[in-house]
């Protein structure tokens, strides 16, 4: 791991305690004595997303490498950055990080299952791949479930204190976020265009469409607002370092790698466009009700 990484995982572990300090074992309970929203969040994670991008790059006949590199990315779900976005747009946070959980956990039997069969459809050919299941469930009791739960039990045993910490954690988290852009734009500037040129359309469509799919399930199925965000976030924002390590393990050609690669760019500059959009909507949504009142 390099120092870099290191100081990431570190920033995001601490945004988790925070995130973890604005809730109660009661919010976990709550989510699972009523699991109709975790079952279809899984759904749209572990199915949706992946046969949307399957069935996007199938009918634009997009070339080989670049639509199994595609698929890649749709079959990773989550990871910390879909519970980050849902802290920064008002989600329920608690329903987030149970579906991180569950989905890193299913992933591991899910996500070579897709790949095998992408590449087996698009390329003809069989190939081993390579999952670090280790890594990737310390990873997320390390980053994510550590941290949570940590941040819970300050909410629990001391509530003032977890009141004060968990106020800046919005801002941390925007600026990390932004940091985190400009430090893409820095390391990765000479390649973006070339990036977006290649793949960066299809990849933003199928982000676009995960993200409507999922809000629309779960509004079909009559699930509350906060949840809906959750949903639709969790089905939208895909592991892709997960997936650019996979890409890059399994084929020599840099080009299966690229949907990875912009994958990662478009999801943190959407990620803040939601932000900007659910602080606008939270704006509005108090100020009608101050006016009701």
């Amino acid at each position: 791991m390099t120092l870099s990484n290191f100081f990431l995982q570190l920033s995001i572990a601490l945004i988790m305690l925070g995130l973890g300090s604005t809730l109660k074992i009661l919010n976990f309970y709550e989510i699972i004595s009523n699991p109709k929203s975790i079952i279809l969040g899984l759904i749209c994670q572990i199915f949706i997303s992946p046969c949307t991008a399957f069935l996007i790059v199938n009918s634009l006949g997009v070339q080989s490498e670049l639509a199994v590199g595609i698929v890649i990315v749709a079959s990773c779900p989550g990871g910390p950055i879909s519970n980050f976005v849902s802290h920064l747009c008002n989600a329920d946070i608690a329903l987030s990080v149970t579906l991180t959980a569950i989905s890193s956990i299913i992933c591991i039997v899910t996500t070579p299952i897709w790949i095998n069969y992408a590449i087996n459809h698009f390329t003809n050919e069989s190939k081993e791949i390579p999952f670090d299941a280790i890594s990737l469930v310390l990873n997320l009791i390390f980053v994510v479930l550590i941290p949570v739960y940590c941040g819970v039990l300050l909410n629990k045993f001391y509530p003032t204190f977890a009141k004060k910490i968990s106020k800046p954690t919005k801002w941390i988290s925007t600026i990390v976020l932004v940091l985190a852009v400009g430090l893409l734009l820095v390391t990765k500037g000479k390649d973006v265009f070339q990036y977006i040129k290649i793949a960066g359309i299809i990849v933003l469509g199928i982000h676009l469409s995960n993200l409507y799919l999922g809000y629309f399930i779960a509004w079909v199925f009559n699930l509350p607002f906060k949840q809906k965000m959750t949903i639709s976030i969790e089905s939208g924002y895909q592991n892709n370092t997960l997936a650019f390590v996979i890409a890059t393990s399994i084929f020599h050609d840099t080009i299966v790698s690229i949907p990875a690669a912009i994958y990662g760019l478009i999801k943190l500059f959407s990620a803040f466009i939601l932000y900007l959009a659910s602080r606008e909507y939270t704006k509005k949504i108090k100020k009608y009700s101050k006016y009701e009142s």
